[in-house]
């Protein structure tokens, strides 16, 4: 069951950390300097709607930096804000916050905060295709306007639908040059509700990227291979696989290891091309060499959903697009 407004607001905390620690990547990088103002790199495949596949590498390979315009509405009152985005197009990007658009009892924590996220808001807040094989048979696709300009851009406005178990659906500007989200909105499936609204105000190709410091791992991270190796030897515990997975999606044959500083993380993913639900465990925390009583909690956050807590003495975290009940089911089933 989605959780009440009134249980989110209460519950915006937990949901935070899960998704702070979830989503951690990037150690900083240094950008150096681009010609600015080049003229983009045309990644479109065929000229026709293969932007869309194309947008599965476009925020990877292509080098660009502008200001973005984020509203969120996951809580009431929403937060609005605008942050400076880049990318070296060799997989390194950054996110910074520099303005609280809206009122906030303490904006300066907010923006330390959003520099922790901003590896979360890219990888995960960001629309973004990520496996166009899956993407395709989870979801419809309808061109609804040509003629649209972003940030002086011409752009195509797409609307993405889930075919089925929706919480929400999207609508996106995608240049069909470069095959770069320009803006996106997120509505709730149920009330249409608007959740996110996020769009370029300013964005140029080929920047000067001077002073950016480019993330891509936040705490040292390796990845491997689920079905490839020796899992326990790699982590040193017996890492959490679920084998029950919720409809539509799909579990990747990969498992990530993070040095957080609070302990090895095994992180495994499962994706329906589009949105992805994010499994992390940690070595087990046992008390007079048995576990720790079971706890764990849960939370809505806009089409979000948050679990943390343990089970058998194993520190865990989920999140993802489905609801705390197909969430229990997956950490019940990495048990089994």
């Amino acid at each position: 069951m989605r959780g009440s407004r009134t249980a989110n607001q209460l519950n915006v905390g937990l949901m935070g950390c899960a998704l702070l620690a979830l989503g951690s990547c990037g150690g900083q990088i240094e950008a150096t300097s681009n010609t600015s103002g080049d003229p983009p790199v045309d990644q479109s495949s065929d000229g026709g709607t293969g932007f869309l596949q194309d947008s599965v590498e476009a925020r990877w390979v292509t080098t660009f930096s502008g200001v973005r315009r984020v509203k969120l509405d996951y809580t009431q009152p929403g937060v609005e804000y605008r942050e400076r985005v880049g990318a070296d197009g060799q997989g390194n990007f950054a996110i910074e916050t520099i303005e609280v658009l809206t009122p906030h009892p303490d904006p300066d924590v907010f923006l330390a905060v959003q520099d922790l996220r901003q590896t979360l808001s890219y990888r995960y807040r960001d629309f973004a295709i990520k496996d166009w094989a899956l993407f395709t048979q989870e979801y419809a696709v309808a061109i609804i306007d040509e003629n649209r300009t972003i940030a002086g851009f011409p752009t195509v406005q797409v609307r993405i639908d889930r075919l089925t178990h929706a919480r929400s659906y999207y609508e996106v500007d995608f240049d069909p040059i470069t095959s770069l989200v320009l803006a996106y909105k997120e509505y709730d499936a149920d009330t249409g509700q608007t959740l996110a609204d996020v769009a370029f105000e300013s964005l140029t190709y080929q920047p000067d990227l001077t002073g950016m410091s480019m993330v891509k791992y936040l705490y040292p991270t390796t990845t491997h291979s689920l079905s490839g190796g020796n899992l326990t030897s790699v982590f040193e515990f017996d890492p959490l696989v679920p084998s029950y997975i919720p409809p539509g999606y799909r579990l990747l044959d990969e498992i990530e290891k993070q040095d957080a500083p609070d302990g090895t993380r095994a992180k495994v993913y499962l994706s329906d091309g589009l949105d992805v639900i994010i499994l992390a465990s940690q070595k087990p925390v046992l008390a007079s060499g048995s576990p720790l009583p079971s706890r764990m909690w849960s939370t809505d956050l806009g089409s979000w959903t948050g679990m943390s807590g343990d089970v058998k003495g194993y520190p865990i975290m989920v999140a993802g697009k489905v609801d705390a009940l197909q969430q229990s089911l997956m950490v019940q089933s990495a048990f089994e």
